[in-house]
């Protein structure tokens, strides 16, 4: 929860032990994901900036051309010795630089809109496993590229008697 001022800080003090406190971030939030090889390395990193977010997961999302946040998800990639496909979160603003939130060392929700805006992480992976050179070369982004996730109902009537 937000809490909106130091008095009620105060009020929340008994319960001190069991409180995280953090600052509360207005900044744009951003995934990054990661191609990294088998040998260590990030081969390519595409910035998808979340434009719509519902319960922790994006609904509208967008590439776009960030090379602050693509060169932080590299060194975090390649620091951590991260291979396949990672994702990246932080925040970030022109004002206050990119504020790294979490690393998944797996595919996201969204990361469907980075492999079809170019980065097409399963078939590189795919080619790393078998060996092929071309897996390792990158291919352009589309820059701009934007992804609706929405939900659908599906009814499933009860079976005959």
């Amino acid at each position: 929860m937000v809490v909106p001022s130091p008095e009620m800080l105060a009020a929340l003090a008994p319960m001190a032990s069991n409180l995280i406190i953090q600052e509360q971030v207005t900044d744009p939030e951003y995934s990054i994901d990661v191609l990294s090889s088998f040998e260590g390395g990030a081969l390519q990193a595409v910035v998808r900036r979340r434009l719509v977010v519902r319960g922790g997961e994006s609904s509208t999302t967008q590439v776009v051309h960030n090379p602050e946040l693509e060169a932080l998800a590299v060194k975090v990639a390649d620091g951590l010795g991260l291979v396949g496909h990672s994702v990246v979160q932080a925040f970030w603003s022109e004002r206050n630089g990119p504020r790294l939130i979490e690393v998944n060392p797996r595919f996201g929700g969204a990361s469907t809109l980075s492999i079809r805006a170019g980065l097409d992480s399963p078939r590189r992976i795919l080619g790393m496993l078998r060996g092929d050179p071309d897996a390792y070369k990158n291919g352009p982004i589309q820059i701009g590229l934007t992804m609706h996730r929405v939900a659908e109902d599906i009814f499933v009537e009860p079976a005959a008697r």
